[in-house]
């Protein structure tokens, strides 16, 4: 078992460091201190916790962890500027931990799901990996994962960047799919809320199956005529994606 925590300092304010910082207040951990660039949402995430509100990291207490939640771009520079001493730990899933040179107690804290502010999550289900440069603190992290969610697991560098890359394809990719299935709709003013009951059905499925044994439409079944047609109806960057979509499906089936 690692060290008691007895409170937490959050670097951000973005939708990461929100949910997290909700969810840490929601089961009684304390939030101490708030520091983010963005005096804004800053102030008002600190506010909506009772934390403080800090404009300068050198302002974060020196005896409690520091989590630091910020786009990967700006996390080695931030982590840099930590004073030496404050345990850290940061939510990126695709930073590795030899890649951040710090003198500090350092480790990952990574939430594995997708966050927006005006959306509620049930952190009790969304894994939590956690790594660390010692045991001791890894076991501390993965303690503190454990109170807030029933998902918790240790997970090095090289596992983290792999289900962070699986992840882009899950959340990322899918949903820019959604979004062009809705621009579609749009463009021929159809109503999208048509194609919802079939996106449910689609994510039910692919949950509760091999997606490969599932796979249908136009190219799983080799349907030329029909690809054509949509072929003709598209121009640019999304007809680029459907040829490219429709060909990788293709060569999975080929010899089906």
């Amino acid at each position: 078992m690692g060290a008691k925590i007895d409170g937490i300092s959050i670097i951000g304010s973005g939708n990461v460091a929100t949910h997290l910082a909700l969810a840490f207040d929601e089961h009684n951990i304390r939030i101490t201190h708030i520091f983010s660039r963005n005096n804004t949402t800053g102030y008002s995430l600190a506010k909506d916790i009772s934390a403080k509100f800090v404009e300068s990291i050198s302002q974060l207490p020196s005896n409690q962890l520091c989590i630091v939640c910020i786009p990967d771009d700006q996390l080695i520079e931030i982590i840099e500027d930590i004073p030496k001493g404050i345990p850290v730990a940061y939510t990126s899933g695709s930073v590795e931990l030899d890649d951040v040179k710090s003198n500090n107690q350092l480790g990952v804290f990574y939430p594995l799901q997708t966050f927006s502010k005006n959306t509620e999550t049930d952190f009790h289900e969304v894994p939590i990996l956690i790594e660390a440069k010692d045991d001791e603190f890894a076991s501390t992290l993965f303690d503190l994962g454990c109170q807030i969610s029933q998902n918790v697991y240790y997970a090095n560098s090289k596992k983290r960047r792999e289900i962070h890359l699986a992840a882009v394809w899950m959340n990322n990719f899918v949903n820019h799919c959604i979004f062009q299935a809705t621009s579609i709709c749009n463009e021929f003013e159809l109503d999208p809320k048509l194609l919802h009951p079939l996106l449910q059905e689609t994510v039910r499925k692919a949950i509760n199956n091999d997606p490969s044994l599932i796979q249908t439409g136009p190219a799983r079944r080799g349907d030329v005529k029909t690809i054509k047609k949509h072929l003709e109806m598209q121009e640019g960057m999304r007809k680029e994606l459907y040829e490219k979509l429709t060909t990788s499906i293709g060569n999975i089936y080929r010899n089906d």
